[in-house]
């Protein structure tokens, strides 16, 4: 089975946006859906709102070697692709030693 990695992070979350229901703006309160306290509101710590900001600085800072990566998402395509148990587990270990010193 071949996982789709494409499209993670598309979702993004927007500090700007507030509850609204399809086709209200933000400002218009008049439409609010039956139930919904327009009153209510969503509001993002500063951290949150700097997600979007990292996270394409990330995207953008190119540290993949695309190369690597077409060739394994091929293996893994074609059923080709194996995983050596004990090296990932001695990585993990060793990533993890590291976390923690």
């Amino acid at each position: 089975m071949a996982i789709n990695f494409n499209n993670i992070g598309s979702n993004q979350v927007k500090p700007d946006e507030g509850l609204r229901t399809p086709g209200q703006g933000l400002k218009d309160s008049s439409r609010v859906s039956p139930g919904v306290d327009s009153r209510e509101s969503v509001r993002l710590s500063d951290t949150a709102q700097k997600l979007p900001a990292l996270a394409q600085n990330i995207k953008d800072a190119s540290a993949l070697d695309h190369d690597k990566v077409d060739a394994i998402r091929k293996a893994i395509a074609e059923g080709d692709y194996h995983i050596d148990a004990a090296r990932l587990a001695t990585n993990i270990l060793e990533m993890e030693s590291q976390l923690n010193t």
